[in-house]
């Protein structure tokens, strides 16, 4: 199962830096991979006698909003059968990496190493996307241009999107300073994968990004109170959620001072529609609010919705 986890990490990977995976040639690249990393499963499966399928009930809504779209796909009842298709192979795919997630992610270690990857991962985006930042010269890694325009932060057109992906990979390393999970001589190692996404985070000067950063703390807060009922582990939410609430001041006044600066295009200024596309409102929906599995955050982190044709909404 080691190639599976680590094809399933390379592909997560892949897909942050390649701008969320939402252009066709990095879209196709992640349905391949998902599809040859089931036939390695299969294949896996077919030569050991002892190997057994794992059950998650994630499978049932997953499936049913797979379904939903193969039915208004298949009964012709879709308003754009060919984009709704297009849709629907890359949510079979995402549905894929899940299924694989669940086979091959099996004991605490495996669980330990993935938590580690998204740490690493959140880490060198966060890295990158700063130093880009400081050193803007008008292309994303200052190489490739702009045609459509946009709010780039990172590796995304859209600074929301770099938001919404720090949103997904800051919990964990907060969640293990808070339970200490973790050998203590580890700690501040795990302290720098953590405070520098939250601050490339309000950098970012997304200001959902930032309430929902916000509603994050206090929601784990809330967990970790219930689970462990120790006043310390309050105060070190409450003291994160203190600590960093004036930075959204700081990190509004640099998007301001972005946009006089012309790091908004005119025609990203002028027009700012968000259409929703079927993959990401069903994933975001049945694994992120609905569900809220720590599994789930893992595996659609790198799938932050990115800027799309306007006929996309009409699916």
């Amino acid at each position: 199962m080691s190639a599976i986890r680590l094809g399933i990490c390379a592909l997560i990977a892949f897909a942050v830096l390649a701008h969320g995976g939402v252009e066709p040639w990095s879209e196709g690249v992640l349905e391949v991979g998902a599809a040859l990393l089931l036939l390695v499963l299969a294949g896996r499966s077919a030569i050991e006698e002892d190997f057994r399928l794992v059950w998650n009930p994630l499978f049932v809504p997953l499936l049913a909003i797979w379904l939903i779209g193969a039915v208004q796909w298949g009964a012709g009842i879709s308003l754009v059968p060919f984009l709704t298709r297009i849709e629907l192979l890359k949510y079979s795919a995402l549905v894929a990496l899940f299924f694989l997630c669940v086979q091959s992610y099996r004991t605490r270690s495996h669980w330990r190493g993935f938590v580690w990857f998204l740490l690493i991962l959140g880490f060198g985006v966060s890295l990158f996307a700063i130093l880009q930042h400081f050193t803007w010269n008008g292309k994303l890694y200052w190489v490739r241009e702009m045609r459509y325009g946009g709010m780039p932060f990172g590796p995304y057109v859209n600074r929301n999107h770099f938001a919404g992906l720090m949103e997904l990979l800051i919990p964990p390393g907060v969640a293990i300073l808070l339970l200490e999970a973790e050998r203590r001589d580890q700690l501040p190692l795990i302290t720098l994968f953590t405070l520098l996404p939250i601050g490339a985070l309000f950098l970012s000067a997304s200001r959902g990004g930032i309430m929902s950063f916000v509603a994050e703390m206090g929601f784990l807060a809330v967990l970790v109170f219930l689970r462990r009922r120790e006043k310390k582990a309050l105060v070190a939410a409450a003291l994160i959620i203190t600590t960093t609430s004036p930075a959204a001041a700081s990190g509004v006044r640099t998007g301001a001072m972005s946009v006089a600066a012309g790091r908004m295009s005119p025609r990203a200024a002028a027009t700012s529609t968000r259409p929703i596309a079927f993959t990401w409102l069903s994933l975001k929906s049945s694994t992120q609010a609905i569900c809220g599995a720590s599994l789930a955050r893992g595996w659609v982190s790198f799938m932050a919705p990115a800027m799309r044709n306007p006929t996309a909404s009409t699916i």
